[in-house]
């Protein structure tokens, strides 16, 4: 009697379990998430902070990885090579024309997706400069800072060279934005960095905020570097100012300057291969640039 009945629970919780077990392997598995790698620039920077907003609002929706690189040359250079290193990118309008012209036989296997916000640029100067216009400047008695090699502001400074020869009598030096900063407080010589960057950026506010009494913002007009480039059939550059009232100490007036377009780049590539992917990054980016303050232009 012991052993019939010690069977029959054996047999019991075989088949219950064994049960279990067949509900659990017929389930449908959750399918993967799509994955996207979106280059956009170093942490802090607002390519970055752009991309992390991206891969926040499509958190439930897609696998959104957000690289770190140097800028827009990197990003377009990894978009040109055989194996691209990223599926989408962050880029200044500007930088992907001077690539295009420089690299005829790459082939940028890229659509253009969505200006995300206007960048505007600065010239950030020491107080030994006198000038409050950069037309006023004499090449040689003022140095030239521009951010590092492959940064949009070491790209700008180039493309502005070619539309206006006259800029290249300054002559100008790459350094980090940091060591920039201190050249500029240093106060040796007159001294003014070029740097593009949407209003607000965490270089200009820490140069506004901390070292207004040291240094200040001149102005940028300059109508030929508002004209139609021949090949492109379109202006890259658009006459604009920045008000004092976003860098009041660095500002006594409003002051002329010129804006490119920060523009988001996808794959020809992933597009194919995730038309539903693409739809919802569309609606996504849409959304943002409806609503959320970092996409939206100011002034």
């Amino acid at each position: 009697m012991i052993s019939l009945r010690f069977t029959s629970i054996f047999v019991s919780i075989f088949l219950m379990t064994n049960a279990a077990w067949s509900q659990t392997t017929n389930k449908p598995a959750t399918p993967p998430k799509m994955a996207l790698k979106l280059c956009t620039a170093q942490a802090g920077n607002n390519y970055h902070k752009a991309g992390e907003l991206i891969a926040d609002a499509l958190r439930n929706l897609m696998q959104v990885e957000v690289v770190e690189t140097k800028g827009s040359w990197e990003n377009l250079e990894t978009m040109s090579a055989s194996r691209p290193r990223c599926d989408a990118i962050l880029a200044q309008d500007d930088a992907v024309a001077l690539h295009r012209f420089q690299n005829e036989e790459s082939k940028l296997a890229m659509e253009r997706l969505a200006t995300l916000f206007n960048e505007k640029a600065h010239l950030l100067c020491n107080r030994k400069v006198t000038a409050d216009r950069f037309k006023d400047l004499k090449p040689g008695a003022v140095d030239i800072l521009t951010n590092e090699y492959g940064s949009g502001s070491f790209i700008t400074w180039r493309v502005l060279s070619k539309l206006n020869p006259k800029y290249r009598q300054y002559g100008s030096t790459e350094k980090g934005l940091d060591e920039s900063l201190l050249t500029l407080l240093d106060n040796e010589r007159a001294t003014c960095l070029f740097y593009v960057s949407r209003l607000g950026g965490q270089t200009l506010n820490r140069a506004n905020q901390n070292f207004g009494d040291r240094l200040k913002l001149v102005g940028i007009e300059d109508e030929k570097l508002e004209k139609v480039v021949t090949r492109l059939q379109r202006a890259l550059y658009r006459k604009d100012e920045i008000q004092s009232d976003i860098y009041p100490n660095l500002l006594g007036k409003n002051v002329p300057t010129i804006a490119v377009n920060a523009v988001f780049f996808l794959s020809s590539q992933w597009k194919a291969e995730n038309p539903d992917g693409s739809k919802l990054l569309s609606k996504t980016l849409l959304d943002l640039l409806s609503r959320h303050p970092h996409f939206k232009r100011k002034h």
